[in-house]
């Protein structure tokens, strides 16, 4: 029975958002003088993106257990319960905590000789989101010289993007590969989001235009 083989693709990001600006500040702009290059000439400008997740399914890549000879697509589990029971999408420290983003007794291993029944995709990775913003000044030097100043500032909030969860069953430790059903007190990391990225980074430079 394929029918559970059907869901999202592994590419199916359902939310994209990208924001793009630029902004001349208006103060000093328009003038030529002395007063007006020193304080005017200032630009802000910036990108910022917002995407959902990616899906995933709960699988297990290193046993045979439906007995087909294949284990490099990775073989499906059943679904016994509730995969959002007792969750709060929350980042993990590892088994010293209650943070899951899908609930791991949810899943339990398939009878020898059976693919199990959780469907394709089930679930979603955490989204991201990036902040980037520059701040120009320019200098005006006469004729088409220009020199412009610039810092650049990437993730400047500096908010951290949960990594995926563990949803693979072969790479977590603890009891997970031995029992009937995945134990959340196992020690474990099936089901926590354990990674986080998002470091700011800051560029700065001095630009000559002629």
């Amino acid at each position: 029975d394929d029918t559970a083989f059907w869901g999202p693709s592994n590419f199916d990001r359902r939310h994209v958002l990208a924001v793009y600006y630029i902004y001349d500040l208006p103060f000093f702009r328009e003038g030529s003088g002395l007063l007006s290059n020193l304080l005017g000439g200032w630009q802000v400008s910036g990108a910022s993106f917002f995407r959902t997740g990616t899906p995933f399914s709960i699988v297990q890549d290193s046993q045979d257990i439906a007995g087909v000879g294949d284990v490099s697509v990775g073989q499906p589990w059943d679904l016994v319960g509730d995969p959002k029971a007792n969750t709060n999408g929350k980042f993990s420290a590892g088994s010293s905590d209650q943070n899951f983003w899908f609930n791991p007794a949810a899943f339990a291993r398939p009878a020898p000789g059976t693919f199990g029944n959780a469907p394709r995709n089930l679930l979603y990775n955490p989204g991201e989101q990036q902040w980037d913003i520059a701040v120009f000044k320019n200098f005006r030097m006469g004729g088409t010289r220009l020199v412009q100043v610039r810092g650049e500032f990437f993730n400047f909030p500096n908010h951290p993007n949960l990594g995926n969860p563990g949803g693979n069953v072969s790479a977590q430790t603890g009891s997970v590969n031995s029992s009937p059903v995945a134990d959340p007190t196992s020690g474990s990391n099936f089901g926590r989001v354990t990674t986080k990225s998002g470091q700011r980074d800051i560029q700065l430079s001095v630009r000559f235009q002629f």
